[in-house]
């Protein structure tokens, strides 16, 4: 794939969850997919390895469900043939908690 196609699929998916359908967005992800989100297995669903695309499905519902967003801000796409990596900044509250 081409540095630009992977640019244009990390600018959908932000689309995609700026409509708040992450269900759609499962699509963009590969099927083996490897997903790992650091901390303390067991304390937030999302937390831990995961792997193929339900797990990027999973991820997106459950931060919804969950979670409050404070800020998200995007610096920056970038992009290679292989791979596209979004740069920015996520702040999130937790509903239960309030934290």
């Amino acid at each position: 794939m081409s540095q630009d196609k992977n640019i244009a699929i990390a600018q959908q998916l932000l689309a995609a969850l700026a409509r708040a359908a992450p269900r759609n967005s499962r699509r963009m992800f590969a099927e083996d997919l490897r997903f790992e989100i650091q901390g303390d297995d067991g304390v937030l669903p999302w937390i831990g390895h995961k792997t193929g695309r339900q797990a990027a499905a999973d991820f997106f519902r459950d931060i919804r469900a969950l979670t409050e967003p404070v800020k998200f801000e995007v610096e920056d796409i970038l992009g290679s043939p292989s791979r596209a990596v979004i740069v920015g900044e996520l702040a999130t509250r937790i509903k239960s908690s309030a934290r």
